[in-house]
């Protein structure tokens, strides 16, 4: 009898625990969850409304960056005040300090714009302001990771708890065997079969699978009234946690059609057959679930005998690669059309990335002058993958080397220049590394698999070329396309 006494004991301690977990999990690790969600969406339209201050000057968008950083103050206030893990008070705490600096130097901005320095003010954007923000998206990024593995430890706590909780009442129920049949299945009914499902609940809540959680909170047989509290417990903080990663995946598939739609913007008209060239062009966006790349290619009219030939892959994926590949395009064009010598446009290029990026990205490029008269190529190729020309008199593919570094890394960098010739017949054939890095288990296409493809494709048209480079790839990969493709193929008609 003192042993069922103890049991009973055990029993109700360990209800009391479970449920003390449940609404830590339910009052705490699920709304600091859902105040650092509203903390990182306000922080892009904080984001955007600076962007859009900067473009226009127009006083709606300070308004709105002035609101957007008071919502961002109070959620990082009301994660410090909620809290009760000094882990994650320590960073949020840390994520106010980094606020209020970036706070002051969005001051600093707003005068200059006022004022109509605008110049300076981008400056101040790109140097300062926006390095800041970019480290508060990435402390936040840092505190819901945190929040998550909070989560998953308390989850399983629970489940921990709640299994603890069915070895004791297996031990009451061997216990009240001995007294009688009845009372054993009275338990049962009344304590076991309840607990066992919600710690099939908590155990499908870590593997990531809400609805059995979700359902506790329709069933009416929970048993003992702690039981139920649990399970209603339990059924609303997955009902919360579905519809936050619902809401987080609807975000993620949003910005990833905004940066492929404004990749896809950046791809040139080309006019395939120009001062005795045939081009031909292939873009193709990962099919995978990943962000959108930078991946890029131009052909600029520089003059009635001359082309300049771009190939490049800016780094970076989403929204943030679209950006940067649209500075690097029309930068390029610009310093191109006032003065087209390769290695000069190279680090005219490198020297304007590394002072408005601040070192956040990279760019691999090659840019080639094409002088239809002469028929020759004059390139810099700043740690692209390397084209290949198939020469039409040798009926074999040259790899054109990289002449510098990538741009974007080292101000003040310079890059070589080299000069080959483009007789008729001869093709060129520019491409990204989602070609050569392109998998079939855990094996690479390769740029020697790429040169003999060359090779054996040399002597068909530039569109069939690009086609069945492409064709190579998919026939090659055994998996969707886990990198953006792009293809430009020139050939000098014979």
């Amino acid at each position: 009898m003192i042993a069922m006494v103890a049991f009973v004991l055990a029993i109700n301690l360990e209800l009391l625990r479970t449920r003390q977990t449940a609404l830590l999990l339910t009052n705490e690790v699920v709304p600091t969850i859902d105040q650092v969600g509203n903390l990182a969406k306000h922080e892009q339209l904080h984001e955007d409304a600076i962007t859009g201050f900067l473009l226009t000057g127009r006083g709606e968008y300070d308004r709105e960056r002035i609101g957007e950083l008071d919502e961002r103050r109070k959620a990082i206030a009301t994660i410090v005040i909620s809290s009760s893990s000094s882990g994650l008070q320590s960073q949020a705490i840390h994520l106010q300090i980094e606020s209020r600096e970036a706070a002051r130097e969005e001051v600093r901005l707003d005068h200059l714009v006022l004022e109509g320095h605008r110049r300076e003010a981008k400056a101040l954007y790109y140097r300062t302001v926006h390095p800041m923000n970019d480290e508060i998206n990435r402390d936040t990024a840092l505190l819901l990771a945190k929040t998550h593995a909070g989560l998953d430890k308390q989850a399983h706590k629970l489940k921990r708890r709640i299994n603890n909780l069915v070895i004791a009442i297996w031990g009451a129920l061997i216990l009240a065997l001995i007294f009688s049949l009845a009372f054993i299945l009275t338990t049962a009914g009344w304590i076991f079969f309840p607990a066992r499902r919600i710690a099939w609940a908590a155990e499908a809540v870590a593997q990531g699978d809400y609805s059995p959680a979700i359902s506790l909170g329709k069933r009416k047989d929970h048993g003992a009234a702690e039981l139920t509290r649990i399970a209603v417990a339990m059924s609303n903080m997955a009902r919360s946690l579905e519809e936050h990663e619902r809401t987080w995946k609807q975000g993620y598939e949003h910005q990833r059609i905004i940066a492929e739609t404004l990749q896809k913007s950046f791809l040139p008209t080309i006019n395939h057959e120009t001062h005795g060239y045939r081009i031909a062009d292939i873009y193709a966006p990962a099919q995978h679930d990943s962000h959108v790349g930078g991946d890029y290619y131009d052909v600029i009219h520089l003059d009635d005998k001359k082309l300049g030939i771009v190939m490049a892959d800016v780094s970076g994926k989403g929204v943030d690669a679209a950006v940067y590949t649209a500075m690097s395009k029309y930068m390029l064009r610009g310093f191109a059309r006032e003065n087209c010598v390769p290695d000069s446009v190279m680090m005219r290029l490198n020297d304007a990335l590394t002072y408005f990026t601040a070192g956040e990205v990279f760019v691999t490029l090659f840019f080639g002058v094409l002088d239809t008269a002469k028929r020759t190529l004059v390139y810099s190729n700043g740690g692209h993958e390397y084209p290949m020309l198939f020469r039409a008199d040798t009926g074999g593919a040259e790899i054109l080397e990289s002449t510098g570094t990538a741009l974007g890394i080292v101000h003040g960098a310079r890059y070589g220049v080299h000069e080959v010739s483009f007789a008729r017949g001869d093709v060129l054939v520019l491409y990204t590394d989602g070609i050569t890095e392109a998998r079939a288990g855990k094996e690479f296409f390769g740029v020697d698999r790429l040169a003999q493809l060359v090779t054996s494709l040399g002597c068909l048209s530039a569109k069939d070329i690009a086609n069945g480079i492409m064709m190579a790839i998919e026939t090659f990969t055994t998996d969707k396309i886990r990198d953006d493709i792009a293809i430009l193929v020139i050939e000098a008609k014979a």
